[in-house]
C-alpha cells in the first residue's frame, strides 16, 4: 500500500500538470489590400465578441504600410472564434482618426470583408474561426472621407 503523503503528492502532481501547460497558440497572417501609400504603419487587431470595435483587443500586431498589400502577422493567438479590425495608420498614433459622425479618416477593413454599414459591421459577419495552426486572410481597406 502507498504512503498517504506519496499518494496525494502523486494525485497533486497529475492535478497539476495541466494547469501548467500552456495552450496552443498559432499565427494569424493578414493580407491587406488596398493599402493607399508607404506612410505609417498597417495594425491588426485580433477581438473577442466583448472587445469587438473596441480599442482593448487582446492580439494585435503591425507592419510597415506597402502601397498596394502589406502582410501583417499576429503571433500566439490561441484556438477560438475571433474578428479582426484593420486600419492604415497613416500619422501612427495607433488610433484611427475620425472625422464628422464619427466617420474614419483612415482606411478601415474586417475580416471576411464584413459590411461596415452606419454602425460598423456586426460581429458575426467578420467572425471566424481560428484553431491551434496558422492560418492566413485576406482584408481589403475600404476609405470613407
Amino acid at each position: 500500500m502507498r504512503h498517504p503523503v506519496m499518494l496525494a503528492a502523486a494525485v497533486l502532481g497529475a492535478a497539476a500538470t495541466p494547469a501548467f501547460a500552456q495552450a496552443p497558440a498559432g499565427s494569424v497572417v493578414f493580407q491587406v489590400d488596398h493599402v493607399r501609400d508607404d506612410a505609417g504603419h498597417v495594425r491588426v487587431d485580433i477581438c473577442t465578441e466583448a472587445t469587438f470595435l473596441k480599442e482593448a483587443c487582446p492580439y494585435s500586431g503591425a507592419a510597415a504600410a506597402v502601397k498596394g498589400v502589406t502582410t501583417v502577422t499576429v503571433t500566439g493567438v490561441p484556438p477560438g472564434l475571433y474578428a479582426a479590425q484593420v486600419y492604415h495608420d497613416r500619422n501612427d498614433d495607433h488610433t484611427v482618426n475620425r472625422g464628422r459622425f464619427g466617420i474614419p479618416l483612415e482606411e478601415v477593413g474586417f475580416s471576411n470583408n464584413a459590411p461596415i454599414g452606419l454602425h460598423g459591421p456586426k460581429w458575426i459577419k467578420a467572425a471566424f474561426s481560428h484553431d491551434a495552426t496558422d492560418q492566413q486572410l485576406a482584408v481589403k481597406l475600404h476609405r470613407y472621407e
